[in-house]
Parts: structure tokens; sequence; C-alpha cells
């Protein structure tokens, strides 16, 4: 049965070791299952490094290890923050923020929506970000697509609402994001499968799916 002394130089190792870790890093997140140890140990050593400034929390759990400056501890960019709470996940921006992040829109949301496919974390209400989630068969077939694939997805049934630009001026965007390889047309038709019909029609609009390549769908 371990001593009382015992249990303290354990805790104390875990501290040290997650304290030194944290020091050396830049730019990254932590959280408690990064470490080896007692969890309430390497829990109550986080909380203690954002206390001391060492570390930015983020939300529940998540902390930020960026670079010190005389107003404390930089805080990660919204993207950074995406990433990692998102990782593994299918995603990508929905409603007015996809249409701008595709350069189909001029407006700037003041909210960022985000939709997951499959399940979505809670809010980051600090950083003004949503999650809506798809699931089912449209969130299934969506696993694979790259974010700007999920996004332009996502336009799709909001076309006439957020979208400033005309059907050809939207169309030679399209094109372009095409030629630079951030939309895949054939990952895109596979995903359509699962979309309604006016989601598949509006892609045949653009041109992003051939008629040949829809009618399989």
């Amino acid at each position: 049965m371990p001593t009382k002394m015992g249990t303290m130089k354990v805790r104390d190792s875990v501290a040290k070791s997650v304290t030194e870790t944290v020091r050396q890093a830049r730019h990254r997140f932590f959280e408690a299952d990064d470490f080896e140890g007692s969890r309430t140990a390497v829990e109550r050593t986080l909380s203690r490094l954002e206390a001391g400034g060492d570390l930015r929390r983020v939300r529940k759990g998540l902390y930020w290890r960026g670079s010190k400056s005389r107003f404390g501890m930089t805080r990660p960019s919204s993207t950074q923050v995406v990433n990692h709470v998102l990782k593994g996940m299918s995603y990508g921006l929905t409603s007015f923020s996809a249409a701008n992040a595709l350069g189909l829109s001029s407006q700037v949301p003041a909210i960022t929506t985000i939709a997951v496919a499959g399940g979505a974390p809670r809010d980051l209400e600090d950083l003004l970000i949503r999650f809506v989630v798809r699931s089912g068969r449209r969130g299934q077939a969506r696993q694979r697509l790259r974010a700007e694939e999920f996004a332009l997805l996502e336009v799709m049934p909001e076309w006439d609402d957020v979208v400033e630009l005309d059907l050809e001026s939207a169309r030679r965007r399209v094109e372009t994001l095409v030629e630079q390889g951030s939309l895949r047309p054939a990952a895109i038709a596979k995903a359509a499968r699962a979309e309604s019909r006016a989601v598949r029609d509006g892609l045949a609009r653009l041109g992003v799916v051939g008629d040949r390549e829809l009618a399989s769908v």
C-alpha cells in the first residue's frame, strides 16, 4: 500500500515532468491525455501553469502554449483551434462562412459556422465558432472530402441567399479552385450520391460535375 510520502513523490514527479514539457514547447496544444501519470496531478499542474501565465486556456481541458509577450501568452488562431478540435474528422464551413471562404461572397459573418460529418464538439463561444452536425448517409458520404469540397456542398442548398456572384462568375471561380486542386470533381460526384437532387442539379449548373458523372448518382 503506497505511503503518503510515496504518493507525494509521484505527484511531484508528474508535476515536474509536465512543467518541463510545457515550458520547452512552443505553439502547440496540451491536454491531460498528452501526459503519463495521475490524471488528477496532470490536470492540477496544467491549471497551475495556466494561472502562472505559461499556458492559455482555450476551453475546459484544452490549453495552448504560444509565445509570451508583455500582454501575456499569445492565443492560437481560430483555424489552429478548429484543426485541433476536429482532428481526424471531416468538416467544412457552411452558409455565409462557406460562400466567403470559396470566394463566392464578400460577406464576412460575425460567427463562423462549421458543419461536421458524424458529430460535433461544443461550440467555441470565445472564438465565435458554431458547429452543426451532418449525420446519417449524407455525413458518411462526406467523410473523405476536403474542407473546400465539403463547403461547396454546403453552399448549394442556400445558393440564392449566400452567393453574391452571378452564375458565370461563380463558374469561373469554381474552375479556378478545380485547377488549383482545392476541388476534386470525382470526389464531389461520389459524395453527391447522398445529397438532394437540388444539390446535384446545382453542381451540374456550375459545371463541377458533368451529366455523365451525375447519371450514376
